[in-house]
C-alpha cells in the first residue's frame, strides 16, 4: 500500500519463505519495479524462473542516490566499498528488533553509524523510503559523535 507502481524498490534478500506458490502469491500482489539483492534463503526458488518478476538479480549493488553512495547487501559487513564515512550500508538477514534477543544481537553492536537494517522486522513490516533512511542514519552518525 506504500509502494507505487513505478516506484524503485531494493529488496534486500530473504524475499519470501515457502514454497512456489507462496512466491507467486506475493510477486503478483507487489507493486514497483523490484531489484532484489538474493539472500541466503532466495536461492533455491530464484532456480524455478521467477527471474521475469525483478529488474535485476544480483548478490549485492552500489547505488547512488542525492549523492549519497550506498551499499546493499543482504548481511551486515564490517568491511564494504571501503569509504564507510561516506558510503552507507543497508541490509537484511538479521531480523532486528526492539526485542530481538537472538545470535546475532551481539555482533550488532559492531555496526558503524552508516549501517541500517532496512528489514521488514525492523520497520514495522513495511518498505522504508530514502527519505526514512537518511533520517535514521544521520540520527546514528549525530548519536556516535555525542559519545566521542
Amino acid at each position: 500500500s506504500v509502494v507505487g507502481p513505478d516506484d524503485i524498490i531494493f529488496h534486500l534478500g530473504d524475499f519470501c519463505l515457502g514454497g512456489s506458490a507462496e512466491w507467486i502469491n506475493v510477486l503478483n500482489r507487489l507493486n514497483g519495479k523490484i531489484y532484489l539483492i538474493a539472500g541466503n534463503h532466495d536461492i533455491k526458488n530464484l532456480r524455478q524462473n521467477y527471474t521475469k518478476y525483478f529488474e535485476h538479480i544480483t548478490m549485492q549493488m552500489h547505488i547512488e542516490v542525492d549523492k549519497q553512495k550506498i551499499y546493499l547487501n543482504h548481511c551486515p559487513f564490517l568491511c564494504y566499498g571501503g569509504a564507510y564515512r561516506d558510503t552507507w550500508q543497508l541490509f537484511g538477514h538479521v531480523h532486528t528488533s526492539r526485542h530481538n534477543t537472538g545470535k546475532d544481537v551481539p555482533r550488532l553492536k559492531m555496526l558503524f553509524p552508516t549501517q541500517y537494517d532496512v528489514g521488514v522486522d525492523n520497520n514495522n513490516f513495511t518498505p522504508v523510503s530514502y527519505a526514512q533512511v537518511k533520517m535514521i542514519i544521520e540520527k546514528q552518525i549525530e548519536q556516535s559523535k555525542e559519545g566521542d
